[in-house]
């Protein structure tokens, strides 16, 4: 069964240490974008564990690992959606296990923003959404991003 959890500020690596005393064979899944050199969670601090062992009532064993702040309370019928969402993240992810832009592209609607790049913080209007790439403005340009390249943004 997979759980989320949140993790306290910078505490990752205690937080999953003291998880796999607990259980060894856990496995630990955030979706990540490559920025500035950073591994960057787009969860924030919100993890996915999978376990067999783990059921409705994990939290009971786990509540006081060091580094955790909480476990949502999930149960079998919310496994489907957190399933289906991490399927599509790993769908997104090049061979590095980091998301590509167009994980992105089908939350852009009208307006968004560039994360990283030469046009970093700079906001652009979307004109149309195509196979692999999306047809944009930025200010008085009119702009191709593709999928295929490092340039990532989100949805304003």
């Amino acid at each position: 069964m997979w759980i989320v959890a949140k993790v306290k500020k910078d505490n990752y690596n205690l937080f999953f240490n003291e998880l796999k005393k607990k259980v060894s064979d856990v496995k630990i899944y955030y979706p990540k974008i490559s920025y500035k050199n950073k591994n960057k969670n787009i969860l924030g601090d919100y993890v996915f564990c999978y376990h067999d062992k783990f059921n409705q009532n994990f939290h009971l064993h786990f509540n006081y690992l060091k580094g955790l702040e909480f476990f949502l309370n999930n149960n079998k019928k919310d496994q489907p959606d957190i399933i289906k969402f991490i399927n599509y993240c790993r769908s997104h992810e090049d061979r590095y296990g980091f998301l590509k832009s167009s994980f992105f592209k089908s939350n852009i609607y009208k307006i968004g923003k560039f994360i990283n790049g030469p046009f970093a913080n700079y906001l652009f209007e979307l004109v149309s959404k195509e196979k692999n790439k999306l047809k944009i403005i930025l200010g008085d340009f009119n702009l191709t991003v593709s999928d295929n390249n490092n340039i990532l943004y989100q949805k304003i």
